[in-house]
């Protein structure tokens, strides 16, 4: 988003590559955390699966599961011009 705000500042329409790369290796990261959580850890907690996402006043919620989808929900949906392709 302050990617976007800059480039709306300075009237570049044109995105850098790498900025494009690594916004699409920061979604994978943050999808990663989240099936991680949700498919390994969450599971064999001890106060099962509900009790593991209740951990911290329900910090564990927000960090591996609010926060992936929504930040995986804004880069496929409303990030526009994403598309990873090699030339070839």
């Amino acid at each position: 988003m302050a990617i976007e705000l800059i480039r709306k500042r300075t009237g570049n329409s044109k995105q850098p590559e790498f900025l494009t790369a690594l916004k699409f290796v920061m979604a994978v990261s943050i999808g990663v955390t989240f099936f991680v959580f949700m498919l390994l850890l969450a599971p064999t907690d001890a106060k099962g699966f509900i009790g593991a996402y209740q951990d911290n006043h329900y910090a564990s919620l927000c960090e591996h599961f609010i926060a992936p989808v929504s930040s995986l929900i804004y880069y496929f949906v409303f990030d526009t011009g994403v598309s990873i392709r090699k030339e070839g």
